[in-house]
């Protein structure tokens, strides 16, 4: 997703810090609760939207709600997100035997 990102933002001109996008994912994803880990269905958008939250906070005084929704929608409709979830049906469980 770092690709993407950097590719969209760089076309409205907003800068793209990894490191510091990286040390508030991690800061964040450290706080959650466990939801199951990866056995989770749900697992996946709780790390999406980690990441949203963490560019957001990077660029908050630059990004309003429409540039953080077009992002949003450039992310996750690039081939990389698809590929991603691809076979994946989010509001089933798993059935265990």
């Amino acid at each position: 997703m770092k690709k993407e990102t950097a590719k969209y933002l760089n076309t409205i001109d907003l800068p793209f810090d990894k490191k510091r996008i990286k040390k508030d994912y991690k800061s964040i994803i450290k706080r959650q609760p466990d939801i199951g880990g990866n056995k989770n269905n749900l697992i996946m958008g709780v790390y999406t939207a980690a990441y949203f939250i963490s560019v957001y906070k990077n660029n908050m005084n630059k990004m309003n709600e429409e540039i953080f929704d077009g992002f949003v929608k450039h992310v996750c409709s690039s081939s990389l997100f698809r590929k991603l979830n691809e076979g994946k049906d989010f509001f089933m469980e798993r059935i265990r035997a």
